[in-house]
């Protein structure tokens, strides 16, 4: 998936996209993230909407599931959705919930699970905002990481109760790296990259291989919602895949460049 055309800081671009550029270097069009995640997948490993399985984990947030979300274009290339994401991105269908999406697959099939969370980008270029439809005032995008951080900054690591235990976790994961997240030049910038690093951990903990699988594939990254006119973008942060070869164990290979750069 390496950027191609990359452009540089260019002053005169839509608040927006500096916004992208500066805060979110190496983001690409969420619709080229898949069509070219798809291209190499194909060519490379012989993938199919036929012999593979879509499973995602991103925020519940609808402008995450919008025609122009990456999520759409990878239902689009690869089939039916098994949803694995709760608030903030984090996969809380957990181990059980994994081992189900694995008993799905076709014989011998492949699996590609995309996750991660997600921030927005207002009209102005404020990170952390987004001018959703039919409302007048900014509202917040990941509201979840946010609350979360605003709890962490006023020392609230209180638990929820049962009826919040997934906002519950993420004050107890994120709050508590609040004032490290608050030094930060663009703190909600942070936010969703440390928001980032806690859906890949617990993703990759439950993330194994199954017998029946001969590939399993790992996009992760962060959603970048935009304001109109721009569609979604993305952040890709890990590109991996972990193969079947004979009686050997499955390894993990990157196929993410490590050389990426701007391509807004």
């Amino acid at each position: 998936m390496t950027p191609a055309g990359a452009a540089g800081f260019d002053l005169h671009a839509p608040a927006a996209l500096r916004t992208v550029n500066k805060c979110f270097p190496g983001a690409m069009r969420a619709k080229e993230v898949a069509r070219r995640s798809k291209r190499f997948l194909a060519r490379r490993y012989g993938f199919s909407r036929e012999n593979t399985m879509y499973g995602e984990s991103t925020c519940p947030d609808e402008i995450n599931h919008m025609d122009c979300s990456l999520g759409a274009y990878m239902q689009q290339d690869w089939g039916e959705c098994f949803q694995m994401g709760g608030i903030g991105g984090c996969p809380y269908v957990g181990q059980e919930g994994y081992e189900a999406l694995m008993s799905h697959i076709p014989d011998e099939g492949n699996v590609v699970i995309m996750f991660g969370p997600h921030v927005g980008i207002s009209p102005d270029g404020e990170v952390g905002k987004f001018s959703r439809v039919g409302q007048k005032k900014l509202s917040t995008a990941c509201g979840a990481l946010i609350a979360s951080f605003n709890a962490g900054s006023a020392g609230d690591f209180s638990d929820q109760g049962d009826q919040d235990i997934q906002q519950s976790m993420l004050k107890q994961k994120l709050g508590k790296q609040a004032a490290d997240i608050a030094k930060a030049e663009v703190p909600m910038a942070e936010l969703a990259m440390r928001a980032y690093a806690l859906v890949e951990e617990m993703i990759t903990e439950v993330a194994t291989h199954s017998a029946s699988c001969k590939h399993l594939v790992l996009i992760g990254g962060i959603q970048i919602n935009m304001p109109e006119p721009f569609a979604e973008y993305f952040l890709p942060l890990k590109f991996t895949i972990s193969s079947k070869v004979g009686e050997a164990a499955p390894t993990w290979t990157d196929l993410l460049p490590k050389d990426r750069k701007s391509v807004v």
